[in-house]
């Protein structure tokens, strides 16, 4: 799955042919997010004005639009397979049943008016919302039954001072991978049981460069960073 300033595009690794899907309207393909697992399998896009489309990648067509309150500014699958979850610039949260394509869940982030993006982790119920001044915060405990409609989060990480454009965790929601690409070498990783950020790594000398995105190995081995230079820098996470 790739992205473009204004399409989608479905690339066949075995055949090498890719096939483009077409977004009509004011769509930022470039924050999709994919679930495999749904029947049909689908792709959601945040648009503007606090909508996302939901695309089916079977028949490549748009099955719905969500709407919510302000600028999408992240998105990500939540703990049920139909869920959805979103948080506009000014840290509210939205679950969506997309199921019944209604959101079921609205969350404010206490302690953030300028969120960029949220990551989840269903297997220890955490949540990340990262912001434009460089902070994350993580919440622990949290999951779309909630009964909260505002919440403070348990830990705010400052290891960064730009913009964070990424979050993710490992699989086992023991690691959270911070980044941003407005600072060079902006990348921290944070160890979610002690809350701390980790002072070994990365060092002056990783050549990093300038991170655009990122992502740990399903099973937790290595860890994979894109930067502006177009490459992708493969570590092992047992040897950093």
């Amino acid at each position: 799955m790739l992205a473009g300033s204004r399409s989608l595009y479905l690339s066949d690794i075995e055949t090498s042919t890719i096939e483009k899907i077409r977004l009509h309207g004011n769509w930022r393909p470039s924050s999709f997010v994919t679930h495999q697992n749904t029947k049909p399998a689908i792709a959601c896009v945040p648009g503007d004005q606090g909508s996302v489309a939901v695309i089916s990648l079977s028949s490549r067509t748009r099955l719905t639009t969500l709407s919510a309150e302000g600028y999408i500014t992240g998105v990500t699958f939540g703990a049920c397979e139909r869920d959805l979850m979103t948080v506009n610039h000014e840290g509210t949260v939205y679950v969506w049943d997309l199921r019944m394509n209604r959101c079921k869940k609205k969350v404010k982030e206490t302690a953030f008016y300028d969120a960029t993006t949220l990551a989840f982790c269903e297997k220890k119920g955490l949540m990340a919302v990262g912001t434009a001044s460089g902070l994350v915060g993580l919440q622990t405990g949290w999951d779309t039954s909630c009964k909260d409609d505002v919440l403070s989060p348990v830990k705010v990480v400052q290891s960064l001072k730009t913009k964070i454009d990424s979050l993710r965790f490992d699989s086992t929601g023991a690691l959270l991978l911070t980044s941003s690409s407005q600072l060079k070498d902006g990348v921290r990783i944070v160890d979610t049981v002690t809350r701390h950020t980790l002072s070994t790594w990365p060092t002056k000398a990783t050549p990093l460069h300038y991170v655009l995105s990122g992502d740990f190995h399903p099973l937790g081995t290595h860890l994979a960073l894109g930067n502006a230079r177009g490459r992708v820098l493969l570590y092992n996470l047992r040897q950093t």
